[in-house]
């Protein structure tokens, strides 16, 4: 092979290479990745709970490039920059204790797209908190991270003891939106 030749081969896997660790650096771990719009409420019965249930019927709208594994989800009060107070836990995405136990969780957006979910308040939280005072705290993942979490996991099984101890897994990221009402249809709104 020639010289020429063999520094073109070089290039494009220099490239591919730099193209490469440039698309994981920008879909490991996009910044507040979620918003959350309101759509409507509504009153649910539940059997497992004596009075009705303020059920939020949301949109999540995923604005980053990554596609996003949301794993959990639960309403909290608003708190103000530093307040590290206990979460008041008012309420879950997705269901509380539904008849049959579905939950519909984990929900996978891919990049920027949206889809619609359920935001669920505790009994005890008054019908009437409005949306400005509470927020939604969820911990996801990116597509990225998940697949190299699977691998770890993967490898943690099929390496010996003393090796597969030595991998790091990586754990959950977490966030905070707010809740936002809905002042454009979905039909009409466009992600930049």
């Amino acid at each position: 092979m020639s010289r020429r030749a063999k520094l073109i081969t070089l290039g494009i896997f220099f490239l591919l290479g730099i193209g490469t660790a440039t698309l994981l650096w920008i879909t490991w771990s996009p910044e507040n990745p979620l918003r959350f719009r309101v759509l409507s409420e509504h009153l649910e019965h539940s059997p497992s709970y004596k009075e009705p249930l303020r059920v939020l019927e949301v949109e999540m709208e995923n604005t980053s490039v990554a596609t996003i594994m949301v794993r959990y989800g639960y309403l909290d009060y608003a708190r103000d920059e530093g307040d590290t107070g206990k979460p008041a836990g008012l309420g879950m995405l997705g269901s509380l204790i539904e008849q049959k136990a579905v939950y519909a969780l984990p929900a996978i957006i891919p990049s920027r797209r949206t889809i619609r979910h359920r935001l669920v308040f505790e009994e005890d939280v008054p019908k009437d908190t409005p949306y400005r005072e509470v927020v939604v705290d969820y911990a996801w993942s990116s597509r990225t991270r998940e697949m190299v979490w699977r691998g770890s996991q993967w490898l943690y099984g099929v390496l010996p003891e003393s090796l597969g101890s030595r991998l790091l897994f990586l754990p959950n990221n977490f966030s905070t939106a707010t809740l936002e009402p809905a002042t454009v249809q979905p039909a009409e709104r466009k992600i930049p």
